[in-house]
């Protein structure tokens, strides 16, 4: 009954509903009519003639609709390139926060240096926001999947320890999750015109800087920016607050059927 709802919501399948309706109703009316048959084939070939070439017209104003929203796209919307000064561009993107700053992905070891605690000091007087959700590698069997899969033979941190000077701050939370990451995301003012989206994806076994892309949107490429954003959004609602363990915790299904939910009626 539900799937039969939601076939009647959508317009497009009108048409074909209706000529659904007129078959019936022409094979109830042949059924007591003999002679009337023939008319009653034709007339039907002749709507299924009309509604596919309907059909072909609106598929081709749709298409010509997303080639209009390609070429409108500045060239800047989304950007991969790569960098070898990755903390001094997310500093200056921290820095441009308007209204909230949100960084996802990894053990967030990043954050662990003057400059951050500098920006995030600032923060607070500035009246941003500031999302924080780390892996959590207090998880010892998090934290062995987490250093295998960025090939951390080089050390990284334990725990997540380097956080704590931001866990007592008013306008700093802070989230874990307890699944490998596809990428670091770091994104300030993501609901506004300002907003930005920087994201290092995580390629495990590659450690070459020069192999390591970087991707920048800005909310110009509606598509990829609604992709890219509602995945930080749902990757924070999966969270759950940092050593607290009343809090419920989801799992990479959980994850991957809100992020779906989320993104069905995205325009492409």
């Amino acid at each position: 009954m539900k799937r039969i709802k939601e076939f009647l919501k959508k317009k497009s399948n009108w048409p074909n509903l209706i000529i659904l309706t007129l078959a019936i109703i022409g094979c109830a009316i042949g059924f007591f009519r003999k002679d009337f048959s023939h008319e009653i084939i034709a007339a039907m070939f002749m709507l299924i003639a009309v509604q596919l070439f309907i059909s072909r017209i609106i598929c081709f104003e749709k298409l010509e609709k997303k080639l209009d929203d390609l070429r409108s796209i500045p060239k800047d919307a989304i950007i991969v390139k790569q960098e070898d000064n990755f903390m001094e561009e997310i500093n200056k993107l921290l820095r441009k926060a308007q209204k909230e700053i949100i960084i996802t992905g990894g053990a967030l070891s990043l954050l662990s240096g003057d400059t951050q605690t500098e920006i995030f000091n600032a923060s607070s007087k500035r009246g941003l926001k500031v999302r924080l959700l780390a892996v959590n590698i207090d998880n010892k069997n998090i934290l062995n999947g987490y250093n295998t899969w960025v090939d951390q033979r080089l050390g990284g941190p334990a725990s997540l320890d380097h956080l704590k000077t931001y866990n007592n701050k008013d306008n700093i939370e802070i989230r874990t999750f307890e699944f490998l990451p596809a990428a670091i995301f770091v994104a300030i003012d993501l609901d506004e015109h300002s907003g930005y989206i920087k994201v290092h994806h995580i390629l495990s076994g590659v450690r070459e800087k020069n192999m390591q892309p970087f991707i920048e949107i800005n909310p110009s490429n509606r598509y990829w920016y609604g992709v890219y954003s509602n995945y930080i959004k749902t990757l924070w609602d999966c969270g759950k607050k940092w050593r607290d363990s009343e809090s419920a915790i989801l799992g990479l299904k959980e994850f991957a059927e809100k992020f779906q939910e989320r993104i069905k009626n995205i325009d492409c």
